[in-house]
């Protein structure tokens, strides 16, 4: 039996996966496997036949426990089922995340909160997100923008007031229109020094803002809009921004203050 097989062999039978995950962290025997997967003693004599076969399980004194390889495969089944649940259920973020849907982490969708937009209410997640990071003491605020907005500036202000170490990294369109719209919400960010702008040599299509122990991920659609956000705390997702954010910034131009260019 091939690698598609045996996926197909798991998948086409909920008793079958049932007795694995029964035997992860145990040894039990075929009476008590019976009872607690609510099957026949047949049923489960036959299929711990066959994935002893396999070297999934194996039999000690009488009871069965998996085996390394056992072990192995059905952690990354129930992986594989985790993340087809989870993207399913967050479908309108991926859809709009780009390349940074393909390894960002999963478990920051278990323990976060994703507000996507409706046709009923297509800004709740830019209303999400800048009520609660308008909330926020940090002592660092670190973003990636593709777009400009007066909600945003409004609700970054805070952080300039309060001696926030903030860099934002823009493209250049974003740049543009930032200096032709809101030109005195730049002059006033470059008044303080904890205050770094940076420019990204290609178009930006995502956001990301990174605080002290909370991160936020923004899906945005072609037009610019913010069509699902990612709030989370996990460890994780955290590295996994913080790495994002400074491969970026790494490839990424400062803006110069108006007093250095004189």
């Amino acid at each position: 039996m091939d690698s598609r097989e045996q996926v197909d062999f798991l998948a086409s039978s909920p008793t079958r996966l049932c007795l694995l995950r029964k035997l992860r962290d145990q040894s039990l025997d075929p009476s008590t496997l019976t009872a607690r997967c609510t099957c026949s003693r047949a049923t489960v004599h036959r299929n711990l036949e066959t994935v002893q076969q396999y070297g999934w399980v194996r039999s000690v004194d009488g009871s069965y426990e998996l085996t390394v390889v056992g072990k192995r495969i059905l952690d990354q089944f129930d992986s594989l089922l985790e993340t087809i649940s989870t993207v399913n259920a967050h479908k309108m973020f991926f859809q709009h995340l780009g390349d940074l849907g393909l390894d960002i982490p999963l478990a920051g969708f278990d323990s976060g909160t994703v507000v996507t937009a409706t046709p009923e209410n297509p800004h709740a997640p830019l209303r999400y997100y800048t009520t609660e990071i308008a909330e926020l003491s940090s002592k660092r605020f670190y973003g990636i923008s593709p777009i400009v907005s007066p909600e945003f500036n409004e609700a970054g202000r805070s952080f300039v007031e309060s001696g926030t170490e903030i860099e934002l990294i823009i493209d250049e369109t974003v740049l543009s229109v930032a200096q032709a719209a809101y030109p005195n919400d730049i002059a006033e960010a470059f008044e303080v020094d904890h205050f770094s702008l940076y420019v990204y040599p290609d178009d930006l299509t995502f956001g990301l803002a990174l605080f002290d122990d909370r991160v936020f991920v923004g899906s945005h659609t072609d037009n610019g809009q913010l069509q699902a956000c990612l709030d989370s705390t996990d460890e994780e997702l955290f590295d996994w921004v913080a790495d994002r954010y400074n491969q970026f910034r790494a490839e990424a131009e400062p803006v110069e203050r108006d007093s250095d260019r004189a």
